[in-house]
């Protein structure tokens, strides 16, 4: 009669077949402590190299940025080499002329303004006691006037705080070099910005060659597909971003002049800020039709004659915005739902400030692009799933795809 053998336990030894060697199992908890460790290096050594990876992610987003003006370039017979070095020397010297000319003005023009607030909220106290005084025949209470005092006092604050954005160049620049913890961390930062437009230029150059290496790492059965996933999720990212910078941009322009030929004060800090805060929907309308209303105001004559000039002139710009301008740059199939953009920015801000500010400024940065990249492959998947119910094949937005890149694998047949 046989008798059954027992199983052998999983704790016992093991001998290999090559060398008779016995060797135990590796426990479950052991490979997790292995692997956590070894995530905790990883996460240690990225930590450490924050600066780099920085300075990469920001090349590599100014070099996909800067792509299809090369690519017209080359397309115009210009060598692609030398439209390489004229788009990175156009790029240093917008980058020159900012640093030079445009922050300075908007240094000086928020320093003149902060020190014009308590003057406006003197005026404003003694137009609010007028008005009251005139429709009650009273003066003002006391509580309100203690907390207009208030206002003032922390006025003068402002004007203190905001007064160090006129200082000259060089303090600015030693005022930064103080925040960083040494000499060492102050040249490596310096070295950083000094090697992001050669980071740039080798980007753009070797694009197409980058992008050809990609494709040739995706397996053959699912290239077609993740190349067509790609392509839309380029078009989208590249309409609406560079769209929306150059729809703020004329926005800028518009409001600058708009407010000038009013008569507003301080109109090339009032017009940047409203054209650019037109990027989140509604939120120029905060920082920027309030601000130059309120400022508006005090240099009309009446008093409000001045805010309805300007409340005119935000609505003929967004009217303009809204019906031509959006259109014509970034197309309407592009743009995504106001209040998904505005639930995209508030996640954005959110996780992002996890981090701190900096990660809360971050992420709103990133909201909108994050936003449109979920959009695509939602729409991508959505279409290829109706296809295949429906028996056809998805169809594949093929527009732009020669700014993605030709994702021409190198055949193995000329090796």
């Amino acid at each position: 009669m046989l008798i059954p053998q027992p199983e052998a336990d999983n704790e016992m030894t093991t001998k290999d077949k090559t060398g008779g060697h016995t060797f135990r199992p590796i426990s479950g908890s052991v490979l997790i402590a292995l692997s956590l460790l070894a995530l905790g290096l990883v996460l240690y050594v990225l930590w450490e190299l924050r600066s780099l990876i920085g300075t990469m992610i920001i090349a590599s987003l100014v070099a996909y940025a800067l792509s299809p003006i090369v690519r017209r370039l080359e397309r115009a017979g210009i060598n692609r080499t030398l439209g390489v070095v004229l788009v990175t020397a156009m790029m240093v010297a917008a980058v020159v002329i900012l640093l030079i000319f445009i922050v300075p003005t908007l240094c000086r023009e928020i320093a003149e303004l902060a020190a014009q607030v308590p003057a406006y909220l003197s005026k404003a106290r003694v137009a609010a006691g007028s008005l009251w005084e005139r429709a009650f025949g009273e003066q003002f209470p006391s509580d309100v006037q203690s907390f207009v005092d208030i206002l003032t006092r922390q006025a003068d604050t402002l004007q203190a705080i905001a007064g160090t954005a006129a200082k000259p160049i060089g303090t600015i620049i030693a005022g930064i070099a103080g925040t960083f913890r040494g000499i060492l961390a102050f040249i490596l930062w310096l070295v950083s910005i000094a090697i992001m437009p050669l980071i740039v230029f080798y980007l753009l150059r070797d694009f197409d060659k980058i992008t050809a290496g990609a494709v040739a790492l995706i397996p053959e059965g699912r290239r077609n597909l993740v190349v067509g996933l790609f392509t839309e999720i380029n078009n989208m990212l590249g309409k609406l971003v560079r769209g929306q910078l150059l729809v703020a941009l004329v926005l800028s322009v518009l409001y600058c002049a708009g407010l000038r030929l009013i008569g507003v004060p301080y109109w090339p800090l009032l017009g940047f800020i409203s054209g650019f805060a037109n990027i989140i929907p509604y939120f120029n309308l905060v920082v920027g039709l309030i601000p130059s209303a309120i400022v508006a105001g005090f240099y009309h004559d009446p008093w409000w004659l001045g805010p309805i000039w300007v409340i005119l002139l935000f609505a003929v710009v967004q009217t303009m915005e809204s019906l031509l301008i959006t259109p014509r740059i970034v197309g309407q199939k592009v743009g995504l739902h106001p209040l998904l953009m505005i639930l995209a920015l508030f996640i954005g801000g959110t996780l992002g400030g996890i981090a701190g500010p900096v990660g809360g400024f971050v992420g709103i940065i990133l909201a909108l692009p994050c936003a449109a990249v979920l959009k695509v492959v939602f729409s991508h998947f959505y279409k290829k799933v109706n296809a295949q119910a429906a028996g056809q094949e998805p169809e594949t937005e093929q527009e732009g795809q020669d700014e993605l890149g030709s994702g021409e694998v190198p055949s193995k047949t000329g090796e």
